[in-house]
């Protein structure tokens, strides 16, 4: 596998952003970790790219890899990423938003600021419509956020969709603990 990491590494920065984003993921899914050098390679193509230019997806790839892998090297580039390209946000598909948050959760980070209510904004008028893995995952995300609650218009709307019976198995779980947590911190 060195021979590929190194093959890889010498080919990201001719490569385009959403190559290096699923080579990561590949990675990711074979559980095989490429080293941070792999990860930085990845994460610095993307920076090159104009903000707002960069595919949702490509950065959200980029993010779950790197939490699946707890790549610990890769926390200032993901935060960078999620600061220039933060106009993104309003792009995000329901995937896009709880892949990162999954991320950010397994790295035991913080988004910078503003992210979060831009998050909020974006998936406020869509809850209803959001898959129910993808939506637990968000929520799973978010729980694990220390000392942070979401907004309660946010929260209310969560509930919401909680009490309409759509949510099953493990996805109800995780929504209805989310909402336990937020609530005994009275935010």
């Amino acid at each position: 596998m060195r021979a590929f990491d190194a093959a890889v590494l010498g080919q990201l920065p001719q490569g385009s952003a959403q190559a290096a984003a699923v080579v990561l993921w590949s990675c990711a899914r074979l559980r095989h970790h490429p080293g941070e050098a792999l990860f930085l390679a990845a994460a610095d193509r993307q920076l090159a790219i104009q903000p707002g230019q960069l595919a949702p997806l490509s950065l959200a790839l980029t993010a779950w890899a790197a939490g699946v892998l707890e790549v610990r090297g890769a926390r200032g580039r993901l935060w960078a990423l999620l600061e220039a390209h933060a106009q993104l946000v309003g792009s995000y598909g329901p995937s896009d938003a709880s892949l990162v948050l999954w991320a950010l959760a397994r790295l035991r980070m913080m988004p910078p600021p503003g992210w979060l209510a831009a998050v909020f904004s974006h998936t406020q008028p869509q809850l209803a419509a959001f898959p129910p893995r993808e939506l637990a995952n968000l929520v799973w995300g978010l729980a694990q956020l220390p000392d942070y609650a979401p907004p309660a218009g946010w929260r209310g709307d969560l509930a919401g969709r909680w009490q309409a019976g759509d949510l099953t198995g493990r996805d109800r779980i995780t929504v209805r603990r989310a909402l336990q947590r937020w609530n005994k911190r009275r935010v």
